[in-house]
């Protein structure tokens, strides 16, 4: 393929991409069809099947380049000598104003966490998640594991640390798409979207400091 072939190849898969992330933003965003992003791209729907096998294809090509964009935030971010503490309240966030709001590309991430969905791609899709998921395994251990050699952190295995963030850092992430943390079950007020992410924040850096106590 010649180099002009190859850039125009880009352009319009370009295109298909931003089409179906503009289409995402709707409610019913799961129904969109790929007849339809064809259409939005001014493409025709044979077309789009070189680019991508699938709708799930486009998924997860939207959610691979975005985590691809992350990562290079991240290590932007993380230059520097500053504590472990103060890196890791930066990753987070930095996490939490990009995908705390119901954004298109906040709603296909959360779909492209589900097994189910994983199950459908490709193999070498598959494999680029797995790929994906451990660069930022990578990035982040060693702000895990010196702060626990500083003694910043409690000491535990990595797995641990790593799936209670997760785990908090998603259910904060429903909990504003739902806004639950306007209101609250006990005789206290609601927080403001803010001071909710700022309280999750400080919640999910006391599980790794020790004023939570940790898994066992």
């Amino acid at each position: 393929m010649s180099e002009r072939k190859v850039r125009e190849f880009n352009r319009r898969e370009k295109e298909l991409l931003n089409a179906a992330l503009e289409l995402f933003s709707d409610e019913q965003w799961e129904k969109v069809t790929v007849a339809q992003i064809a259409e939005h791209a001014g493409i025709g729907k044979g077309t789009v099947y070189k680019h991508f096998s699938s709708k799930e294809e486009i998924y997860a090509r939207l959610i691979l380049d975005d985590d691809q964009e992350t990562l290079a935030a991240f290590v932007e971010m993380l230059a520097g000598n500053d504590d472990p503490v103060a890196k890791l309240k930066r990753i987070l966030q930095y996490s939490f104003e990009k995908f705390g709001d119901d954004s298109a590309l906040s709603r296909v991430h959360f779909h492209c966490k589900q097994r189910s969905f994983r199950e459908r791609l490709s193999d070498s899709v598959q494999q680029q998640f797995v790929d994906r998921e451990q660069e930022f395994m990578d990035l982040i251990a060693p702000i895990l594991e010196r702060g626990m050699e500083e003694g910043c952190f409690m000491p535990r295995p990595l797995y641990q640390a790593f799936t209670g963030l997760e785990a908090i850092f998603n259910g904060t992430l429903l909990m504003i798409r739902n806004e639950d943390y306007l209101c609250s079950s006990i005789d206290q007020p609601g927080f403001s979207k803010d001071a909710f992410i700022a309280e999750m924040v400080s919640f999910m850096i006391g599980t790794l400091t020790g004023r939570v106590e940790p898994i066992t």
